[in-house]
């Protein structure tokens, strides 16, 4: 018998080893129901590569996206991108199913503390951290930094086999992230690991436990996925409530009452002060079979139709008095019925809401302030009776719909719920530094940018604006060399300080002219030469060569150990040795 080499095994603190031996005790804890948490998530093997086996012959995989500006877009532009939306879900055949999931978490409160607390041990800037300090923390209490928003796409297909699946799935999550770029938006296909660490999270929400898994475990202790994540006890005996764990829950699904939705209506439930799970599910429809119901529709409001104009006759009427939702309804078939075959398709649809919260006043004001939005936007929520935990797997980001409840909805229609509101950046990691307050969401954007590729950053203001204040706090918070470069005059009046600018010899810059006095900063300091010995192009746009270029001279133009190795930089360029140089640092 052939000995077998030896694995190098993971090295284990007693904490996570404690746990281990926790999780094996129940797993193979005698009684009537010792795995009913984990038997009641609905799947059936994860793996590493982030496939899911949700049932014999369905196979799932998660695509996690970043938010956008849209809210703060033009009008045009946000037409552009909702087009592309559009396109996006008329990508999906019949054979897909579709679940966009958006998860609204509470922080962990003492995330941010945590934070503060590497800021206080800065020595040498003890009065100004102390003060710094002070504004962080009136600052968060005033914003909306308590909540975690996620995004993702989870779709789904049939298959005979993993290997079938996987090879499809992994497919179209390319074509995804393809056209996710498209409209400007980065993703990322999710691994296993990170899938079970969100369901963690969502199973786990009452004591924010850390999530400790590695997928060696699974044959030394013989646990499934299922018994890392899983929590303490699920609870479905109330008729429209649950809990999970210490966890209150109460899952509703939305009945839309308009035939047009608001773009901004996710963007609004995303933006509750609670915990919440919002999950669409989408399955396209084979073309002939949507056209077919179409007709089918036009053909019963006809019926309608003459059936009221017979009782209005019979009434002494008009015959052409009749309701009028039955006109708003026949013209909405005949528009939907051109159009489907070009640029539309039928899809039919759930919306559910999953709300949580730490206690049942808490779940019951949370259930209210979702109300509330939802009947602004001439939407309903109805409460799932009795279907509790059907509700659940709806909500999970597995592609499970187990609910029959759906709307048949066109593709513009469906994308009418937009995910995208705006981008944050909130990053609580190294030595973060308060930069202001997004004023489309109130959240706080803080960030340490020397844990970024490119650490270099400016800070840009008008008079008044608080740029000392921002340096100062860049002084307090960071280690590395911060260098103050500020103008003795106002930008336009001559940057080169107080003395009237030099002549130029730029034809086409004169001394009326706006940019005079900067021009005059940037030719006298050597960082901008003109286009010519006689012409400046004040007019022409600025390339990446130029800005490469003014960098490496502001750094004293040093010469760099080997040349760039861009194909397009020919030695010979006036900026080939500035590329080398930002090469050499990364700056591009």
């Amino acid at each position: 018998m052939k000995n077998r080499r030896k694995r190098p095994g993971v090295k284990l603190t007693r904490e996570q080893k404690k746990k281990l031996e926790e999780l094996t005790r129940q797993a193979k804890a005698d009684g009537r129901h010792p795995n009913s948490a984990q038997k009641t998530i609905p799947y059936l093997s994860m793996y590493k590569d982030g496939l899911c086996r949700v049932t014999e012959n369905y196979y799932t995989m998660s695509l996690l996206f970043d938010d956008m500006n849209y809210d703060l877009e033009d009008e045009a532009e946000q037409l552009g991108i909702f087009g592309g939306w559009c396109s996006f879900y008329s990508y999906f055949d019949c054979a897909v199913h579709v679940q966009m999931t958006g998860i609204n978490s509470e922080n962990d409160p003492e995330a941010f503390a945590r934070a503060l607390a590497v800021l206080e041990r800065n020595e040498a800037y003890r009065a100004l951290c102390a003060e710094y300090v002070q504004l962080l923390q009136t600052q968060y209490m005033r914003s909306n930094n308590g909540q975690t928003r996620i995004k993702l796409m989870t779709f789904g297909i049939e298959s005979e086999s993993v290997k079938g699946a996987r090879s499809r799935l992994t497919r179209i999550g390319l074509d995804m992230q393809g056209n996710f770029k498209k409209i400007g938006v980065e993703s990322v296909l999710m691994d296993g690991k990170e899938r079970l660490s969100l369901l963690h999270a969502l199973f786990h929400m009452d004591d924010h436990a850390p999530f400790v898994f590695e997928w060696s475990w699974l044959p030394e202790t013989g646990l499934s996925t299922k018994d890392f994540i899983a929590p303490g006890s699920f609870d479905f005996s109330p008729s429209r409530s649950f809990k999970i764990g210490e966890t209150y829950c109460a899952a509703s699904y939305i009945q839309i009452q308009t035939s047009s939705l608001s773009k901004k209506l996710l963007g609004e439930l995303l933006r509750l002060p609670s915990s919440a799970v919002f999950s669409l599910h989408v399955q396209p429809m084979d073309q002939m079979t949507a056209i077919k119901l179409i007709k089918q529709k036009q053909v019963v409001l006809d019926a309608t139709k003459i059936s009221e104009q017979q009782k209005a006759f019979r009434s002494g009427y008009d015959i052409d008095i009749i309701p009028r939702d039955i006109d708003a309804y026949g013209d909405d078939t005949k528009r939907l019925l051109q159009t489907l075959g070009t640029n539309e398709k039928l899809y039919m649809a759930t919306i559910v809401v999953m709300n949580m919260a730490g206690s049942k006043r808490q779940l019951d004001q949370a259930v209210a302030q979702t109300r509330g939005i939802l009947q602004t936007r001439s939407c309903a929520l109805i409460p799932l009776d009795f279907q509790q935990e059907k509700g659940l797997t709806a909500c999970l980001p597995l592609g499970i719909n187990p609910l029959k409840i759906e709307r048949c909805m066109p593709t513009s229609a469906v994308a009418g719920f937009i995910p995208f509101s705006t981008q944050e950046l909130c990053r609580l990691d190294g030595k973060p530094v308060y930069y202001g307050v997004n004023r489309v969401s109130g959240c706080v954007i803080m960030a340490d940018r020397t844990v970024n590729r490119n650490p270099n950053g400016l800070i840009f203001g008008t008079s008044g604006s608080g740029k000392s204040v921002s340096g100062k706090q860049e002084l307090s918070a960071s280690d590395t060399p911060v260098v103050p470069v500020k103008p003795s005059a106002p930008v336009g009046s001559g940057a080169s300080g107080t003395k009237e600018p030099a002549v130029l010899p730029f034809t086409d810059v004169a001394k009326q002219d706006w940019f005079y006095g900067d021009v005059a900063y940037v030719y006298e300091n050597s960082l901008m030469n003109g286009v010519s010995k006689t012409t400046f192009a004040p007019g022409q746009k600025t390339t990446r060569a130029m800005i490469v270029t003014i960098l490496w001279r502001l750094e004293g133009s040093p010469a760099a150990k080997e040349a760039s190795g861009f194909h397009d930089v020919p030695a010979s360029m006036y900026y080939a040795d500035a590329v080398a140089w930002a090469a050499e640092n990364d700056i591009v």
